[in-house]
């Protein structure tokens, strides 16, 4: 009767019903490009399912996906790409339904957040110096 613990990732249906509707949106974008109203409606749904239950979606979904009217944005379908460089070179992905304009820097060396190990619960140090510790420990000696 109680919670399994530790069993596995949680909230692992969320997970695969939201991967399911972003591959039905991807596919359905494909058989039929104009056709944008369905695709429209998984990625909503995708959207909703994260936030009622507080999960945040991947950077490389959300890089693809148009903030404003929801649908997938596909490279000479559903999207303009270009590079610009004015102060630094950066991407410049403009949608072609709402006309919102999305900017990716391109650094070199750049790495997103995720990319990098330090970003990962499972390689994170304990902290075995406290400073709280330090000062009931210092207080300690200074009234003796």
């Amino acid at each position: 009767m109680g919670k399994n613990k530790g069993a596995g990732i949680p909230q692992k249906e969320q997970f695969q019903r939201m991967q399911y509707l972003y591959q039905a949106a991807n596919q359905c974008i494909k058989s039929d490009p104009r056709d944008l109203n369905l695709c429209r409606f998984y990625l909503t749904t995708m959207r909703s399912i994260a936030k009622k239950s507080v999960l945040r979606l991947h950077v490389d979904i959300k890089r693809t996906m148009c903030k404003k009217c929801c649908v997938l944005l596909i490279p000479g379908v559903t999207a303009i790409v270009r590079t610009k460089s004015k102060k630094e070179k950066h991407l410049v992905v403009t949608c072609l339904e709402c006309d919102t304009v999305k900017r990716f820097l391109l650094r070199k060396g750049y790495k997103l957040w995720l990319d990098n190990p330090e970003a990962w619960l499972d390689n994170i140090q304990p902290i075995t110096d406290l400073p709280s510790a330090n000062k009931k420990q210092n207080n300690e000696k200074v009234k003796q």
